[in-house]
């Protein structure tokens, strides 16, 4: 056996199996009751509004119901209200009757106890004493309430079938297209071998309903896609229905149905044969119109046409399969790669026409362009890539996720690209959701058949006969320039589009492209930077510079050290002195006046001298002092002189005090008392130790509470991981604490 005849019968097992898996599926009914509604048509009345086939010949319609209007019921004259039994009610159809006496309104109620049985009877009115009374209400009667219950009667049969078929075509539009409307003849009644009750017509046709709510009309019109009479015996066991040969006369009276249904001399024919071939005792009843169950172990056949609203069934699908089959036997063919690949597994990667070698073929290159009306992002212009190379994907997704959307876009781009598209559906809905989604360009050149209804039909006919008149309409010659025109446009919208798309990309990468600056003490994207600065403006005095960001730093770290420390010594004084520009020249001294200057320079030189002279013998004694000794001796006087400027600077009485005794050999006081200070702090440094105190220095003059403001402040600043910065670009808290960087000591250490 070679690869196709192997294909061949996997092909027909699988589409065998597919059928009876089908059959089996499907619920089997054999009593309409288990239908969702049902009504006979022997129930419309033969009133004035009612259409059935079984009232008059129908053609076009089939069953017509007009809302009737329900007729006024006349109140009893006045004269007549006392002696009508309260217990009859308005709209009651059984007749009202007259009281034999009502009480008499002009009799008193303080009757005395002795009053004679004459007397009591005045109580009352008698109705043999009132003729007119009787007059009145057989006038009444026979003149407007006969009439009325007529009328009511009338009403009341119409206005039930109007209601059950109104029932039915609510129940319908709710339960959608999954439920089917078919009109039934031929009630089968019979228990068959093995017992089983079937009690279900066996010829239906498809039929819609048509309501029109301005008149109050339900009409029954047979299906948009005409009438297809079928015969079903579903409802019977394999073995009890008949074979092709027995239905060969029945299919043929079948297609003369299709020009009317209701011909009821082909119905009765096809009735009588179907029962006469099913049993020897099978009887067929053609004047029996209503629903007539009558059970027996030989089959009964009624006329009994009926409206029946039922669940679809897979009719279809079950037919298709059973074609493929005998397709599949008949031809012997090659199995279509479709088929093949569900129940092998099939490779069908190709390459694209657009990626074909041209060069070599010579042919014309395929346009590559994706043709989407509607947004698309990249997944749904990957599906057209996969269909170029695939015979079929496979597109999932819940609700709301946009396959509507998608399938409009693929739509169209196929369109566009000469494909031939079908959309196929489960429900009418689905259809309508995406024909509204495609563009209106495309509406009107596209086949669309959105139901089984006649608006459908008519759609239909619209759209064939637009397309017909573009199709006479066409000019090549205005469509190649107008197709020039939009290629030229799209062209200068793909450049522009490129332009924009690199903008993007590079302010995207602005965004994404991580920085380090400043030794990584700025990291992350421009704008986490520029955050990160605007966050900080408060906390710095920044210098307002041209410079750019790579630009490398002019002076080395050892001479940024050296200047962060003269910069130190500059107090706010000399920082202000700095600043001042230099003045003009005519506010300099004249030549006199910068004479008597230099003079006066030269008056102070001859003095120093004379100084000098004057402390001639100390200097003797340092010349003849050794250099270590003079070196000392100048260490000594410099730190002296550094003391005494430092202690001028202190600005403090005591030490200017102690300074001059110091000078003029009167210290003991004051060494004393450092004596005694010295042991006391010695005493409350061993008092620190056990108490785990700290001893500070180079606080100088700031006030405790200052100290711990800066220490807090420059506390949190490093917890939060940032640096001390670098010269002249230091934060403003690392600047005001700098003080405690550089000289505050704690227990001797930084």
């Amino acid at each position: 056996m070679n690869n196709t005849d192997i294909h061949i019968d996997k092909t027909i097992r699988l589409f065998t199996y597919l059928k009876e898996l089908s059959l089996l599926k499907a619920p089997l009914v054999r009593d309409l009751q288990n239908y969702e509604n049902y009504v006979f048509l022997n129930e419309i009345p033969d009133e004035n509004g009612c259409i059935s086939p079984l009232i008059s010949k129908v053609k076009d319609t089939w069953v017509e119901i007009k809302k009737p209007v329900k007729p006024v019921f006349p109140h009893p004259p006045k004269a007549l209200k006392d002696w009508i039994s309260s217990a009859y009610k308005p709209e009651d159809t059984t007749a009202p009757a007259l009281l034999e006496k009502i009480p008499n309104p002009d009799s008193q109620d303080d009757t005395d106890q002795d009053e004679t049985d004459a007397e009591a009877e005045q109580k009352y009115l008698y109705l043999e004493d009132h003729s007119d009374i009787q007059r009145k209400f057989d006038f009444y009667l026979a003149g407007k309430w006969n009439v009325w219950k007529e009328e009511f009667e009338r009403y009341e049969k119409v206005q039930s079938i109007y209601t059950k078929l109104f029932s039915i075509y609510q129940k319908q539009k709710k339960l959608g297209d999954q439920y089917e409307l078919i009109a039934a003849v031929g009630l089968l009644n019979w228990k068959d071998p093995n017992n089983q009750v079937i009690h279900r017509h066996i010829v239906t046709a498809s039929c819609a309903f048509q309501f029109d709510a301005n008149n109050g009309i339900i009409r029954v019109m047979p299906s948009s896609e005409g009438i297809k009479p079928e015969l079903e015996q579903d409802m019977l066991e394999l073995s009890n229905r008949l074979d092709n040969k027995a239905l060969l006369p029945i299919a043929e009276k079948l297609e003369e149905l299709q020009e009317s249904f209701w011909n009821q001399n082909l119905l009765n024919s096809i009735c009588r044969s179907f029962a006469f071939s099913l049993s020897s005792n099978g009887t067929f009843h053609e004047n029996e119109l209503a629903n007539t169950r009558e059970t027996s172990k030989e089959p009964s056949i009624f006329y009994s046409p009926a409206l029946i609203l039922r669940k679809r069934t897979e009719k279809g699908f079950q037919q298709a399969c059973n074609t493929i089959v005998e397709n599949v036997k008949e031809s012997g063919e090659e199995i279509p790669q479709g088929i093949k690949r569900i129940f092998e597994e099939i490779d069908d990667f190709h390459l694209s026409a657009g990626t074909q070698d041209n060069q070599s073929t010579g042919t014309v290159p395929v346009d590559s362009t994706i043709y989407f009306p509607l947004e698309a992002n990249e997944d749904q212009q990957k599906i057209i890539k996969n269909l170029e190379t695939r015979n079929g994907v496979l597109v999932q997704g819940p609700p709301g996720t946009g396959k509507s959307h998608t399938i409009a876009n693929l739509i169209s781009h196929l369109l566009s690209t000469g494909k031939r598209v079908l959309i196929t559906s489960e429900t009418a809905r689905a259809l309508k959701v995406l024909k509204g989604k495609i563009p209106e360009e495309l509406q009107s050149l596209c086949v669309s058949l959105l139901g089984a209804d006649s608006k459908s039909f008519k759609d239909l006919e619209k759209v064939v006969q637009t397309i017909s008149n573009k199709r006479d309409t066409w000019n090549s010659d205005m469509m190649s320039n107008e197709i020039a025109e939009l290629t030229t446009q799209l062209k200068e919208m793909r450049k522009e589009k490129a332009i924009l798309q690199n903008k993007m990309r590079s302010i995207r990468e602005k965004e994404t492209f991580q920085h380090s600056l400043l030794d990584g003490d700025y990291q992350g994207t421009a704008q986490k930077i520029a955050m990160t600065i605007y966050e900080e403006q408060d906390n710095y005095s920044w210098l307002k510079d041209h410079l750019d960001m790579e630009a490398e730093c002019p002076i080395t770290n050892s001479e940024a050290a050296e200047l962060l420390e003269l910069l130190s010594l500059l107090n706010k004084n000399i920082q202000k002195e700095i600043q001042l520009s230099f003045p003009p020249h005519d506010l300099l001294d004249g030549e006199e006046t910068f004479a008597g200057n230099v003079k006066r320079e030269s008056s102070l030189n001859e003095e120093i001298k004379n100084c000098e002279t004057a402390n001639q013998d100390k200097l003797e004694i340092q010349s003849s002092l050794t250099k270590d000794q003079q070196a000392l001796l100048n260490k000594l006087l410099n730190e002296m002189s550094s003391l005494s400027n430092q202690i001028a600077m202190k600005k403090q009485q005591w030490l200017s005090s102690a300074f001059q005794d110091l000078l003029q050999n009167r210290f003991r006081p004051w060494g004393e008392f450092y004596t005694q200070v010295m042991e006391s702090l010695s005493k409350i440094k061993t008092l620190a130790s056990k108490h785990s105190l700290t001893e500070i220095h180079g606080t100088d003059q700031v006030p405790l509470s200052q100290l711990l403001s800066d220490v807090s402040l420059l506390h949190a600043h490093l917890k939060e991981g940032k640096g001390l910065g670098v010269p002249l670009m230091r934060p403003k808290v690392v600047k005001d604490a700098w003080y405690i960087v550089k000289d505050v000591r704690v227990d001797g250490r930084m």
